[in-house]
């Protein structure tokens, strides 16, 4: 996992530490796990981080570090491959406790899911359109190019 250069700071393709992630959301409504490896030179004077991950079926996965320094938060992208998120939400998800209430729980774990699915095999977004009609692939497909 890296964090994605801005306009202004280059961080010279840094990766976390996947270890120094702590698998406990800090956050109950939403995944927020801290992490306590070495950061950036640019970063080297936060008071605490966290990865924030965002996963959905359709918008695919986000991921920021959020850094806090001097009271006010920073948000910085983050980028890593599909195994990547695989392995780290798999070993959050296949654990007694994350640290989300049980309404946000499943409904992390059912975005989750549907991610993993077509991120496993993205024809799987192809099969509800390959049903339709011949016409209505043919109208569907003039209309996108639109």
């Amino acid at each position: 996992m890296r964090i994605v250069n801005s306009l202004v700071e280059d961080f010279g393709g840094f990766e976390l530490d996947t270890g120094a992630i702590k698998l406990h959301s800090a956050n109950s409504q939403d995944i927020m796990l801290p992490y306590s490896g070495t950061l950036p030179e640019q970063m080297s004077s936060v008071s605490s981080a966290f990865l924030q991950v965002n996963v959905q079926p359709i918008q695919g996965a986000m991921l920021a570090l959020v850094v806090e320094r001097n009271g006010k938060q920073f948000r910085r992208p983050m980028e890593a491959t599909n195994q990547e998120i695989m392995t780290l939400l798999d070993q959050f998800f296949n654990q007694q406790d994350t640290g989300l209430d049980t309404y946000w729980l499943g409904f992390e774990q059912a975005n989750y899911m549907g991610w993993r699915q077509v991120a496993a095999d993205y024809r799987r977004l192809l099969k509800p359109l390959m049903a339709l009609p011949i016409q209505e692939r043919a109208y569907l497909s003039r209309r996108l190019l639109e």
